[in-house]
């Protein structure tokens, strides 16, 4: 959950941040703006590298593979025509 998260403030805040650039607000420069997305991103990379290790990628890379839906169908080789 920690992970979505970070994903949705790390976009929302690419957005605000853009679109407050081109209208021209003086927040865009102020330190914040410019240290919280280090945080965020800081934050995404930790828990991508968490869940990678939850995953025992290091150890076994098969576990990745097989816990990780099919983004695209396979054919079925039954209906395929020769």
């Amino acid at each position: 959950m920690l992970h979505q998260t970070a994903v949705v403030l790390a976009g929302l805040g690419f957005a605000v941040r853009a679109w407050a650039s081109l209208r021209g607000l003086p927040w865009v420069r102020g330190r914040a703006a410019k240290t919280v997305p280090h945080g965020v991103d800081t934050v995404l990379l930790a828990s991508a590298l968490t869940k990678l290790w939850m995953l025992r990628y290091n150890r076994e890379p098969a576990v990745l593979i097989r816990s990780t839906p099919c983004l695209y169908p396979t054919p079925n080789r039954a209906n395929r025509s020769r």
